[in-house]
This record gives structure tokens, C-alpha cells and sequence, in this order.
């Protein structure tokens, strides 16, 4: 498995890119915090509510909610094919609609992360901490077993 962290994963990456981005999705007033803090776009992926808090400077709780809408859109639409040769965006993206591995992948995600319906925003991290799509059905079908076999 390539390190996320050495490979491209979607079509911008540079800190003007991220800049750019921020205006575009109506936040320019933080474009410049952005570049004070040299956020590429695999920083940018990575970045929580406190980080846009206390490192950027959204002092607004429902504008930094409606960030990380932005943000997740963005996770979901990513292209980490570069990084990410077996799809698990789109085997995440999938599982939502199968009902029989969604109360397998809840009970999974509850350990590391806050449960979304959409689970391919949990790409990146998933990527980042070297679990790909191979790894987490294996993971699954581990430690939550077919009860037909």
C-alpha cells in the first residue's frame, strides 16, 4: 500500500489550489489563514472543526459546521485512485445501500470515528492509517463473522 502522504490524490494539491478552493465554496475571508498555515490539499483533508477553530481562526460554530459539509463533499468526491489502487471509496460508497454489512461497518466505525451514513468520508483516514479496501473486508468478515458460516 502507497502512503497517501507521497502520492496525489485528487486535482489540486498546492496551497494556492486550497486557497482557491476555500473561495470558491464561500469562505474567501479565510483564504489567507489557509496560506499563513501552508494547508496543501493533503493537510487540507485531514483537518478538524478544532483545526479551523484554533489554526484558522472560523470562530463561528455554524460556519465551520458548514466547512466540513464542504469538506466531506470533498472527501467523497475525491479522486485517491493514485494512492488507493483497490477503490475503497467506491466500496465504501456502495456500502450504505447494502444493508447486511452496514450494522457490521457501524459497529466498526464506532471505535475510531463519529458514524456518518456516507462512508466514503471516511476515506483519507482510513487510506492514512494503511487500510484499504482488501483490509477492511478482511477486518470485517474478522471480527464480525456470517452467522451462515
Amino acid at each position: 500500500m502507497r502512503n497517501p502522504q507521497k502520492h496525489l490524490i485528487y486535482d489540486f494539491r498546492s496551497v494556492e489550489d486550497v486557497k482557491e478552493w476555500v473561495k470558491q465554496i464561500g469562505f474567501p475571508a479565510y483564504a489567507e489563514s489557509f496560506g499563513e498555515s501552508r494547508v496543501d490539499g493533503d493537510l487540507l483533508l485531514s483537518l478538524t472543526e478544532e483545526n479551523l477553530r484554533d489554526d484558522i481562526g472560523i470562530k463561528n460554530g455554524i460556519l465551520r459546521k458548514r466547512f466540513m459539509r464542504e469538506l466531506n463533499n470533498l472527501k467523497r468526491v475525491a479522486d485517491y485512485s493514485s494512492c488507493d489502487p483497490t477503490n475503497l471509496n467506491g466500496f465504501l460508497q456502495t456500502l450504505g445501500q447494502v444493508n447486511l454489512a452496514q450494522n457490521h461497518l457501524q459497529i466498526f466505525f464506532s471505535y475510531f470515528f463519529l458514524i456518518s451514513q456516507e462512508y466514503s468520508v471516511y476515506t483519507y483516514a482510513l487510506i492514512s492509517n494503511a487500510i484499504d479496501k482488501d483490509t477492511l473486508v478482511s477486518l470485517i468478515t474478522t471480527f464480525f463473522p456470517s452467522k451462515d458460516g
